[in-house]
């Protein structure tokens, strides 16, 4: 039988604080041949169903450049994850939450190139969402 000596901590903090003595010495015998098994269970972080508000500071499109962040929900369908803006009634999907926010920039990009186009042939609706959406996305070189 082989034995082995584990050199003790002076001082061990409990839960709550409080300093209590460890005994000076610890003896763990361990038979020939047994070899002690560990388990631990660690958690996974599962995917969240509820949603998540993120702000869309970035537009991958070189004419264009965001002014103010654009507040987001994110939430998850099934297996798809959709980003949506709700004040610009516009949404983006894709299997990760940065492809839903591409998407999504995309998106918007393309409503503010329409709606930049079409300007004088708007109804009242389309122009209240341009100027909206003005307030967050501008050209480029325009400061």
């Amino acid at each position: 039988m082989a034995t082995a000596t584990l050199l003790p901590e002076s001082v061990r903090l409990t839960p709550v604080g409080q300093n209590r003595p460890v005994p000076s010495k610890k003896v763990v015998v361990i038979r020939e041949g047994y070899v002690p098994t560990i388990s631990a269970s660690v958690p996974t972080k599962k995917l969240s169903t509820r949603s998540k508000r993120v702000r869309l500071g970035v537009i991958h499109t070189p004419e264009l450049r965001i002014k103010r962040a654009i507040p987001v929900e994110v939430r998850r369908k099934d297996d798809q994850v959709l980003a949506i803006a709700h004040d610009f009634q516009e949404f983006g999907c894709g299997e990760t939450m940065g492809d839903a926010l591409d998407d999504l920039a995309k998106g918007l990009a393309e409503l503010f190139f329409r709606l930049d186009e079409e300007k004088d042939r708007l109804g009242s609706d389309l122009r209240s969402l341009r100027a909206k959406l003005s307030d967050y996305v501008e050209r480029r070189g325009k400061e």
